[in-house]
């Protein structure tokens, strides 16, 4: 990775683990291992910084999932194939979900804009694909696309960023299997959410 892709990573990681007020340039130039002078060559603010790590968030959005989506046959495929993205996107990194979570309540209408300007083309592609589901008879008839989406998201993404911690709740022995049956459970929610119930019967054949 080029520095340009790490001083991404590292302010994403900062910016989701201490937040934006807390991240200083100073702070994303040490964690690079580069001198301040040299972040700035590549980024000349911290704001312009900001927009960036944003931007490279929404830019892998709207390059992955369109493959995701067309490249998997409609039905269980297509949906473990979404949601699996999402999963492995968010799961692998929390700093990335916690930074999602940080811009929703810190700068709110700054990350609507964003989201209306980068993504409603892959909400409109999605919930395209569930209302053809519901004609087919294999979505629920009574889901609502447009809330599905935002609540599966809101889902996935707020598991990712605390899930950790509200884990001490069940007292955890092993964290790592702990995210596995979490992850297994968001699945599990999101398909009998989704599909009537004698496509997952038929799922199970």
């Amino acid at each position: 990775m080029d520095v340009r892709g790490r001083i991404l990573m590292e302010a994403l990681h900062l910016f989701g683990s201490i937040g934006y007020e807390s991240t200083s340039l100073q702070k994303i130039a040490d964690a690079v291992g580069v001198t301040k002078q040299a972040l700035l060559y590549h980024f000349p603010s911290k704001e312009a910084l900001h927009r960036a790590v944003i931007e490279s968030v929404f830019d892998y959005w709207r390059r992955e999932l369109p493959v995701v989506l067309t490249n998997t046959p409609p039905g269980h495929a297509r949906f473990h194939s979404t949601m699996g993205a999402l999963l492995d996107f968010f799961g692998s990194d929390p700093s990335c979900a916690r930074a999602a979570l940080r811009e929703m309540l810190d700068r709110p209408d700054s990350l609507s804009e964003g989201l209306r300007r980068h993504l409603s083309t892959l909400v409109r592609m999605i919930t395209g694909y569930i209302r053809m589901g519901q004609a087919s008879g294999r979505i629920q008839p009574e889901l609502d696309p447009e809330s599905y989406v935002v609540q599966v998201l809101t889902m996935v993404i707020s598991s990712a960023a605390i899930g950790s911690v509200v884990n001490a709740i069940v007292e955890a022995s092993d964290p790592a299997k702990q995210k596995e049956r979490d992850r297994a459970e968001l699945v599990r929610i999101a398909r009998r959410a989704a599909f009537v119930p004698k496509v997952l019967e038929h799922e199970k054949e």
